[in-house]
């Protein structure tokens, strides 16, 4: 849309690499794209660039700047080689206050089993449910300080806030929520108690076991140790996401998509914890939560990431431990919808989505959406390597010497134990010793060798492919220039204070443009939903929709007749839903509903006057009861939210309703004569004389009007009376006297009517009806979610909240909606802040650990 304003750089000779200068110019790009689609005064976004550095620009008064910042690197005095250290304690619970105050400890509430484990498994020394602990009193890490409000006032805003498992996505959220249970680890500093300071106290006979099986072997770029500070060291968003895959073998690796590409490193994980006799161990203790880690992962992760700097990233990729798995650089040539947007993964990992979006040279705004898969194959122990000279059966006692002294120059060059350095050892213990030997061939020493081995490219560790292709693409046309005149599309605004709405204004000027464009995906119980923009500018006349038939007795009919030009309403649409609506100026909706009565009483009727012949006839009945509907300015409106804290989710909003409704209703009684009847006769030669004289041979003629003889069976069927027709319904024998029935109407003396006495015939009882009511206005409305842990479900049938259609902010406040789940254990717990009737959240599942009014924080494994 606009090209990158120019701007000045802090400090001005920060050197950025092409990654980070590619990231630095979207940064400029977008946020000058929504200062000027917004007209905003003033504004400042903060984005991590590939390196791990970060960049924050400011474009305020006048001036435009972008701040490059530079997080300090963890550095610890590691060797690079698998030890029993000290195991973290896991603790696992809801955490109950993460905002505390000077000297206070970070509330949690314990599952049960986190407790035994907290006494060592000695169930006579629990702690208590609800602790409140200075291990947690952890803040947000450098990465994500735009988090912490400033000024901070009298809180310490820790991580367990606003840093939550779920901005993750897939089954990186349950690593997230698992490391989060560690806390910090340098318990020196901890106050003297057992709960803060616990530890997994491993026997000495097990860490003996422990020792053998690990052998010292060399890690694939991580330390195998949680981070001392206790932070959440992985990323979520748009420009370095990371993500959890699993091989063909099941073994996790540890992802990063980035601008330079899809990346693939082992999960770093605590090596004790790998080994067989640790589970072995773990089992004897009856440690479900744990053993649940084991399962899925193989160990406990550490809640390590990729190297931050970018010469130590690539180090340990020349070393073969961290592998490229494919290309990403087409989706990053674009622009994100929302900076928390991460790519969505399917639990294992082998599928991932997400959206971009940019503007065309006509300054069309233009959607894409990206599929992500992956093909992961497995390495040998996951990675750890043993020096592979060492078991080469073809070296003689000379050979040998030759490589130990030059193994010996080389690592006396080497001492530093820098990420650098280490990725070099790793490099070396990979190569065999006819390798090695050719090196040592006396003609250098092994510390002249060092740029050698630094720049070697190994292979990988195990063999990865994978593609990122686009999936979809399509125009996001919105006619309205105002800056808020479409705020239904919400995202997570970056520091969580709540939903903000993507700006769908742009300078476009061309004629309307059709629209049906992906703008937001993600996999819920690992299938893959999406959100459509849906735009129609076409009008036109709208066929009749009708089942009506010429023949309608028993069934149910419905008609639609519009009136005026209709067009489709509703610009959003997922997956699972969509309110979509042909809708006119006025809508004329007509139900039939017949149902059957049966049969009403016989029907009699005398021979007339002179006449000979009577009836017998019947007739069935049914009712039709009449619904009419006349809908004028009928309306609808659909919005969509992704709630604070969730990734792999969204809130799905319907009101619809008209400007003026008449309804009305009648029910009736119809009936149609059964197409079988019967004849009867008598004769008087005053009366009754004219017309067929009848059958003979049923009993004496008849003399004066009596006896009255019933002896002819009459069928006229029809195409229109076959509903009536059951057959022969009187007991008809040939000739039949029914004189009582009508004699007293033929015999001589009674009162003659010239046109024959009629009585019968009565029908089923039925209430007939007509009823009309008019109303002004109608509105209704109802929320759906799309969220892991819930799938597709109904919120509720409440009108939602009226600021899902508005936009957001206003006057600096955030229209908030968030959601939280338990991502890992065999508890199943979603919630939303949708309030119930009893104000409680709405929610899936339970926990006894969760709060009904609160977005809860899980940490560790909750099993229930």
């Amino acid at each position: 849309m606009h090209a990158a304003r120019p701007y000045g750089r802090f400090p001005a000779g920060s050197d950025l690499s092409e990654d980070d200068a590619r990231a630095v110019e979207h940064l400029a790009r977008n946020l000058t794209n929504v200062k000027q689609a917004s007209a905003l005064d003033s504004l400042k976004q903060v984005m991590t660039l590939p390196s791990g550095r970060q960049a924050i620009a400011v474009d305020m008064g006048g001036t435009f700047r972008i701040f490059i910042d530079e997080p300090r690197p963890v550095r610890r005095d590691f060797d690079g080689r698998a030890a029993v250290s000290t195991i973290p304690m896991l603790y696992s619970g809801a955490i109950t206050k993460a905002r505390v105050r000077e000297g206070e400890g970070v509330g949690i509430r314990l599952t049960e089993q986190a407790r035994r484990r907290i006494a060592d498994y000695n169930p006579e020394a629990l702690p208590p449910k609800n602790v409140e602990l200075q291990r947690f009193r952890i803040e947000y890490p450098l990465d994500f300080s735009y988090f912490r409000p400033e000024p901070p006032g009298i809180y310490t805003w820790t991580q367990y806030l606003k840093l939550r498992p779920t901005w993750y996505s897939g089954t990186m959220a349950a690593v997230v929520q698992i490391v989060a249970g560690y806390g910090r680890q340098r318990l020196e500093e901890l106050p003297e108690n057992p709960v803060e300071r616990a530890a997994l106290k491993i026997p000495e006979p097990v860490r003996q076991k422990i020792l053998i099986e690990l052998k010292h072997s060399r890690l694939p770029g991580y330390t195998g140790e949680p981070d001392e500070d206790g932070w959440i060291r992985y990323d979520y968003r748009f420009f370095r996401c990371n993500g959890v895959a699993f091989d063909s073998s099941g073994a996790p690796w540890l992802l990063q998509v980035k601008s330079a590409g899809v990346f693939a490193m082992p999960l770093p994980t605590i090596p004790a914890t790998t080994t067989k006799a640790f589970r072995a161990w773990i089992e004897e203790k009856g440690d479900q939560e744990i053993l649940s880690i084991l399962d899925t992962f193989g160990g406990m992760p550490t809640g390590e990431s990729f190297p931050v700097l970018g010469e130590d990233f690539e180090a340990w990729r020349r070393a073969g431990a961290i592998i490229k798995v494919c290309d990403t650089a087409d989706f990053y040539e674009f622009e994100q919808y929302y900076i928390a947007c991460g790519w969505s993964f399917n639990s294992r990992g082998t599928e991932a989505f997400n959206t971009c979006r940019t503007y065309t040279p006509q300054d069309m705004l233009e959607g894409y959406a990206y599929k992500m898969s992956l093909r992961l194959g497995p390495a040998q122990r996951r990675g750890l390597v043993q020096p592979q000279w060492h078991i080469d059966q073809l070296l003689t006692r000379s050979d040998w010497a030759r490589i130990d002294a030059y193994m010996s120059s080389l690592y006396s060059a080497i001492t530093e134990n820098s990420p650098r350095n280490l990725a070099i050892k790793y490099k070396v213990a990979r190569q065999s010793g006819a390798t090695i030997l050719e090196r040592a061939d006396g003609r250098r020493k092994g510390s002249d060798d060092v740029e050698y081995w630094n720049g070697l490219e190994a292979e990988p560790i195990a063999a990865h492919s994978g593609n990122v292709r686009r999936v979809g693409k399509g125009p996001l046309y919105w006619p309205e220039k105002h800056p808020h005149a479409m705020g239904k599309l919400k995202f997570p605004e970056l520091s969580g204070q709540g939903c903000e709405s993507f700006p769908m204004n742009q300078p476009y000027t061309g004629p309307a443009v059709r629209s049906d464009t992906i703008v937001f995906g993600c996999y819920v119980e690992d299938q893959l939903k999406v959100v459509k923009w849906f735009y129609d500018p076409s009008k036109y006349k709208q066929q009749d929709a009708s089942t009506f038939e010429d023949l309608m007795i028993v069934g149910q009919w419905e008609q639609t007749i519009t009136m005026g030009d209709s067009r489709i309403a509703g610009h959003f649409y997922t997956t699972d839903f969509d309110d979509r609506s042909q809708l006119a100026p006025t809508e004329v909706h007509t139900e039939v509903v017949g149902r059957d009565l049966g049969y009403g009483n016989p029907r009699y009727h005398s021979p007339p006057l002179l006449h000979k012949a009577g009836w017998i006839t019947r007739s069935r009945y049914y009712t039709h009861e009449t619904t009419t509907s006349v809908v004028n300015g009928p309306w609808l409106d659909i919005a969509v939210c992704v709630p604070v804290f969730e990734r792999d989710g969204f809130l799905y909003a319907y009101e619809g309703g008209s400007t003026s409704t008449w309804n009305t209703a009648v029910g009736e009684r119809h009936s149609m004569e059964d197409p079988n009847s019967y004849g009867v006769w008598t004769f008087d030669f005053i009366f009754h004389y004219i017309g067929s004289s009848g059958k003979t041979g049923g009993g004496p003629d008849p003399k004066n009007g009596i006896p009255v003889y019933l002896d002819e069976h009459y069928y006229a069927p029809s195409d229109i009376n076959s509903y009536a027709d059951s057959g022969n319904w009187w007991p008809f024998n040939g000739v039949e006297d029914v004189t009582h029935l009508f004699g007293r109407y033929t015999q001589r003396g009674s009162s003659y009517q010239a046109g024959g006495y009629v009585w019968g015939g009565e029908a089923p009882g039925y209430q007939e009806y007509r009823a009309g009511t008019s109303t002004e206005s109608t509105v209704k409305g109802r929320l759906h979610a799309g969220i892991s842990g819930a799938a597709a479900v109904q919120v509720h049938e409440s009108r939602p909240h009226g600021w899902y259609f508005s936009f957001s902010p206003y006057d600096d406040f955030y229209f908030y909606r968030d959601a939280c789940r338990i991502a890992f254990g065999d508890a199943n717990y979603t919630a939303i802040s949708e309030q119930r009737d009893d104000g409680a959240q709405c929610r899936w599942g339970h926990s006894s650990l969760a709060e009904p009014t609160t977005s809860q924080y899980f940490i560790g494994v909750i099993h229930e």
